[in-house]
C-alpha cells in the first residue's frame, strides 16, 4: 500500500508538523519549483532549514 511520503516521513521522524506541510503544495508552488531558476532552489533549500511553515520557504522578497 503506498501511504505516500509525508506519512512515511511522520512516521520515521515523529515531526507532524513538517511532514503534513507537505500535503499543503498547491499546484502554484509546484509550477514556480518546475520553472525555477538554480539561484531559486537553492534559496528555497536554505530557507526550509528553518521555516516553520511552507509560505515561508516560498515568500517572495
Amino acid at each position: 500500500m503506498n501511504r505516500g511520503w509525508a506519512t512515511v516521513s511522520q512516521e520515521r521522524t515523529g515531526d507532524g508538523a513538517r511532514a503534513n506541510c507537505l500535503k499543503d503544495v498547491t499546484d502554484d508552488i509546484r509550477s514556480r519549483m518546475r520553472g525555477a531558476t538554480v539561484e531559486q532552489l537553492e534559496l528555497w533549500a536554505d530557507r526550509i532549514l528553518d521555516a516553520q511553515t511552507l509560505s515561508e520557504v516560498f515568500q517572495e522578497h
